[in-house]
């Protein structure tokens, strides 16, 4: 789009026969589409293009909002549609530009040869002074930009040093920008912006008062390395209550009974830090059990057989297979939900016994179902991280 110019009026004046009048008010419309101007200008210059339509679109004051409004009704009383050309409205045919108008020099635009044609004389391109951002703009700027709150409030003090923020653009408001959240969080709000995951967690523990509330913890094991001060990743020692060794294969399927960890202690078996929680307060996380042992039932099954696409997958299993997705079945409904069946104890045993068979690694989730089963709670559902997953 682009503003109606002196070219504008005068070749819509000689293609119509009519001038383009209301230009004064403010309901007209005072800008032009590109394609339209350069059709006026091939027209004015003699060549075969020309606008599609004899009569334009007309515009005249809409008298009231009920019937008459520009927005809201599909045909209105003031407005004339554009006509195409037809027999009776032929293409007309470029003689002169008709007249001169009041607001204009005494420029004669027949005179302009064919280079100055190429260009609008009075095109108003973008303005060179500086466009000042005012607070809506500046927290757009500042979102996508994704910056932390020292940061924006940096660049914001560049720009007002620049002159570059609108009069009551504040610069400081991004210190306290989500005091307006807290409200609705039961505890302050605790956050830390720092690169290490221990220490972060140590802020935030602190921050929140942990050690008043004294909660119990139901998270990922992941967050169980970070809240006790081992080493994270794929270590020899990871469990964080006995000296269950993760690279001793031969001995997963075979040894029930490993040495206990008495404390956890820097130093001592991938241990790095001091433990920001007490071990009795960690409940072993369900989910991520189910999903371990559905990730070792999957990568067990032969994949050169379609049971994967099978619509009835369990009709595509053989019996150790489907004694496997049995056991699994049977623990998740009667153990690692709300209910804890009677004969858990047979059914934890059932699916490790059907998994070994099964050719699946142990893994530490596998270890912590078997070898500490008398760490799960009765009411395991109800303390549960699925519902925030």
């Amino acid at each position: 789009m682009q503003n109606i110019t002196k070219f504008v009026n005068r070749a819509y004046h000689a293609y119509f026969k009519v001038k383009l009048g209301d230009q004064d008010k403010s309901w007209a419309p005072h800008k032009v589409c590109k394609s339209c101007v350069e059709l006026l200008r091939s027209w004015s210059k003699g060549k075969e293009k020309h606008l599609p339509f004899g009569i334009p679109m007309i515009w005249r004051e809409s008298k009231n909002h009920f019937d008459d409004c520009y927005f809201c009704m599909p045909n209105l009383e003031s407005v004339i549609r554009p006509v195409p050309h037809c027999s009776d409205l032929p293409v007309p045919i470029f003689t002169e530009f008709l007249g001169l108008y009041d607001d204009e020099d005494g420029a004669n635009l027949e005179e302009v040869n064919d280079h100055d044609y190429e260009y609008d004389v009075d095109f108003q391109g973008p303005s060179s002074e500086p466009s000042l951002f005012n607070q809506a703009e500046l927290n757009d700027l500042i979102r996508d930009l994704d910056l932390s709150k020292e940061s924006s409030e940096l660049l914001a003090s560049r720009l007002k040093e620049k002159n570059l923020l609108h009069q009551g653009t504040k610069v400081t408001l991004y210190r306290y920008r989500e005091q307006e959240f807290q409200q609705y969080f039961c505890e302050k709000n605790g956050y830390s912006v720092k690169l290490k995951e221990y220490n972060n967690v140590k802020e935030i523990l602190e921050i929140i008062n942990y050690s008043v509330h004294d909660w119990v913890i139901c998270v990922d094991l992941k967050m169980v390395n970070f809240l006790l001060g081992q080493q994270s990743g794929f270590t020899k020692y990871p469990c964080f209550l006995c000296y269950w060794d993760s690279r001793d294969r031969n001995q997963h399927w075979i040894r029930e009974k490993w040495p206990p960890r008495e404390c956890l202690k820097v130093g001592d078996k991938n241990v790095i830090n001091n433990p920001l929680v007490h071990t009795n307060k960690i409940i072993l996380p369900p989910l991520h059990i189910k999903l371990s042992l559905m990730k070792q039932f999957i990568k067990a099954l032969d994949k050169d057989r379609y049971c994967f696409k099978d619509n009835s997958f369990k009709d595509s299993m053989n019996e150790e297979e489907k004694r496997a997705w049995q056991a699994f079945s049977n623990v998740v409904s009667n153990f690692l939900g709300n209910k804890k069946a009677s004969n858990y104890k047979e059914l934890v045993t059932e699916l490790v016994d059907s998994c070994h068979a099964l050719g699946c690694n142990m893994s530490i989730k596998i270890h912590y179902l078997r070898d500490h089963l008398d760490r799960f709670p009765d009411n395991l559902g109800d303390m549960s991280e699925e519902q925030g997953e």
